[in-house]
């Protein structure tokens, strides 16, 4: 998060202003989300976590692409849950908590893996909790 740009931080809090908009109506908030996620990775250099992520967007992107019959209606609680994991991840990174922000976000792909049916361990991403010695 300390590579984020000033214009980067308005467009991340923008960005979480219309999710929270488009979550109280009870409307999609798709765009919001994967734009929120670009605009918080942009800078990282984590070539594990951008394949994860070009995964999931191009799952979102299909669901958006397909006939309004055929998308998943949207449920409330996971709305809200959403909501709250990506109010708390833009919280962290507004701060420029780079290891709060990563614990957040390691947090929410845990949520998001689970929710698509597969659950790679958060491990893998680099959580500074995951108990692996520093080899020192």
């Amino acid at each position: 998060v300390t590579r984020l740009a000033a214009d980067d931080l308005a467009e991340i809090a923008r960005l979480q202003a219309a999710m929270r908009r488009r979550v109280e109506r009870g409307e999609p908030y798709t765009a919001e989300d994967i734009g929120l996620h670009r605009a918080i990775l942009r800078h990282a250099d984590n070539r594990l976590l951008a394949a994860m992520l070009d995964a999931v967007y191009a799952l979102a992107e299909a669901r958006l692409a397909a006939p309004p019959a055929d998308r998943p209606a949207l449920d409330s609680a996971r709305s809200q849950e959403d909501l709250a994991e990506h109010e708390a991840l833009t919280a962290a990174v507004l701060a420029r908590d780079g290891r709060l922000a990563q614990r957040r976000l390691v947090a929410h792909f845990d949520t998001t893996a689970r929710r698509l049916g597969f659950a790679p361990p958060s491990r893998a991403l680099g959580s500074p909790d995951d108990g692996r010695s520093s080899g020192a």
